[in-house]
Formats: structure tokens, C-alpha cells, sequence
């Protein structure tokens, strides 16, 4: 499924365009040729290590780019994480935005405030997953172990993280 939609994925709308294709793409091959071991195994060969290390590249890549959808497709946020308009107390408490903070800048609030009172398809899909799943708690759990080099395994998640971006694509070409 993954390898079908790298394979099919070719950008040409906001967010997935310009210099973003060629990455997305490479990250979404990564995630479907990855070799998930729970030894090292050989990695005497370049591409062994290639495929067993391509979960936890894909997977920062991945993060990174779902918290720039989520920022993109908001009603409340800048592309860059600042507010576009004024934040509701509720929401702000609901994302767990401190009182000051100019911007947001991480994946669990950045896919709160996306859901929030947003009447697109994908957001109205992802508030439902979100209530079983809770796909914001998940995400800040992984975030800053996966970006900031803590975590001792990395390749967390990489099928959850490109089904989010396939999710968001295919949400966006079909509109």
C-alpha cells in the first residue's frame, strides 16, 4: 500500500510541491522497502544498513513534514506555526499552548489545532480516529525522542506516520 502510493505520488499541490516531491517520495520508499530487525543483523553491505536504517530516517523526515500539513491546512496557523488569528482559550488549553508562546512547534499541537473546527473531509475523518486512537498523544510521544536523537530505536512507526501523509495527499487532490 505504501510502496503503491510513493510509486503513484507525484506532488503538484500545496504542500506536496516544488522541492518537497523528490524527499516525500524518497522517504515513502524508504518506509516501503524497510526491513524492520529486531537485531542488526549483517550490515556489512551498504544496503543492509540502508534498509534497516531507512525506518528511522523516514520516520524524522515523515514527523516534520506532517507537522508542516497540519500547520498548512489549519484555520488557526501560518505555514511557519504562528498564529493566523486569534487562538480560543479552549483550544489553547486543548493543545496545551502555554500562555506566551508565538508559535507552535510541535506535531501533537499542530494536529489539534488542524482539527479544530476544521470542515474538511480529512479533518472530520481524523477527529474520529482521533477519539480511539489518540493520534495527538501518540504523535508527542514520539516527536521529541525521534527529533532530538533520545530515542534507541528511532524507526518508531514509520507505516503510521506515511499513512498520516498519504492520508493529507489524497485529501488535498481530491478537493
Amino acid at each position: 500500500m505504501i510502496y503503491n502510493f510513493a510509486k503513484e505520488f507525484k506532488g503538484g499541490v500545496r504542500g506536496f510541491d516544488g522541492r518537497r516531491v523528490a524527499p516525500l517520495k524518497a522517504a515513502l520508499l524508504l518506509v516501503a522497502n524497510w526491513e524492520f530487525t529486531p537485531s542488526r543483523g549483517s550490515e556489512d553491505e551498504d544496503f543492509d544498513v540502508i534498509r534497516v536504517g531507512s525506518g528511522t530516517l523516514a520516520s524524522m523526515y515523515l514527523l516534520a513534514q506532517l507537522e508542516f500539513f497540519c500547520r498548512l491546512y489549519s484555520l488557526y496557523l501560518e505555514r511557519d506555526g504562528r498564529p493566523r488569528r486569534e487562538i480560543p482559550d479552549q483550544l489553547r488549553k486543548k493543545a496545551r499552548l502555554q500562555v506566551n508562546q508565538k508559535r507552535v512547534n510541535g506535531i501533537d499541537q499542530a494536529f489539534v489545532i488542524y482539527l479544530y473546527r476544521n470542515s474538511d473531509t480529512l479533518a472530520r475523518r481524523l477527529r474520529r480516529l482521533e477519539k480511539s486512537l489518540r493520534i495527538a498523544d501518540r504523535l508527542r510521544r514520539i516527536r521529541d525522542p525521534v527529533m532530538h536523537g533520545t530515542a534507541e530505536d528511532a524507526s518508531i512507526e514509520p507505516y503510521f506516520l506515511a499513512l498520516l501523509v498519504a492520508m493529507f495527499y489524497y485529501s488535498v487532490i481530491s478537493n
